[in-house]
């Protein structure tokens, strides 16, 4: 999965939405990191080796 944030103000809760939505479906249960900062969510999102 790529992220690009784009614009003055991110979805921030529709892109929150989709990271809960690719780990449920894609990571076998593993929890969406719960950091409230955009920056700090997004730096500790799961990165998959290819």
């Amino acid at each position: 999965m790529t992220l690009e944030l784009s614009g003055d103000e991110p979805a921030e809760a529709g892109m929150r939405r989709l990271v809960a939505d690719h780990y449920q479906r894609f990571l076998n249960g593993q929890v969406p990191p719960q950091a409230s900062d955009l920056s700090q969510f997004i730096a500790k999102l799961h990165v998959e080796s290819t």
